[in-house]
């Protein structure tokens, strides 16, 4: 049985569809593609395939790294006592972040974002959990990196 909690490939492939340019090294480019081919070997030669949404599911059919009735998609559920928690309104506003800077995760994207966002709501600030502050980044204005909690291990 092969896993995938998102397809990076089909990411990529939605990001050049929307004109979302990745700005990944052309070293690190050619290792990303030639990871991902023998990836998608993997998931040819299992049993099985499941994916957390239709959206990679289609993908992966389309892609044809199963057939149809040997793709799964099993969405990440919340449990039904994290649901029935009381709303709490009156916590700081933040917006919470976990991942890495992984060029195909979109980085650069996240940052550029996150620097809209926090300037024209200066009341907002940010968690990034597990991410380090990285100088191959685009700097932030000193005033918003300073709204910026980096959290690098959880």
């Amino acid at each position: 049985m092969a896993r995938s909690n998102g397809l990076e490939l089909h990411v990529e492939e939605t990001l050049q569809r929307l004109g979302i340019e990745q700005r990944a090294s052309t070293a690190s480019a050619r290792g990303l593609f030639d990871r991902w081919q023998r990836t998608e070997d993997a998931f040819r030669r299992a049993d099985a395939l499941t994916l957390v949404s239709d959206f990679d599911r289609r993908y992966a059919e389309r892609m044809k790294y199963q057939p149809a009735e040997r793709v799964l998609t099993v969405e990440n559920p919340l449990m039904e006592d994290w649901l029935g928690q009381p709303f709490a309104g009156e916590r700081p506003l933040t917006i919470g972040f976990c991942g890495s800077w992984l060029p195909n995760k979109g980085a650069e994207i996240l940052l550029a974002a996150l620097a809209v966002v926090l300037r024209d709501w200066p009341q907002w600030c940010a968690r990034l959990v597990g991410l380090e502050r990285r100088t191959d980044l685009p700097a932030m204005p000193d005033e918003l990196e300073r709204k910026i909690e980096y959290v690098p291990c959880v």
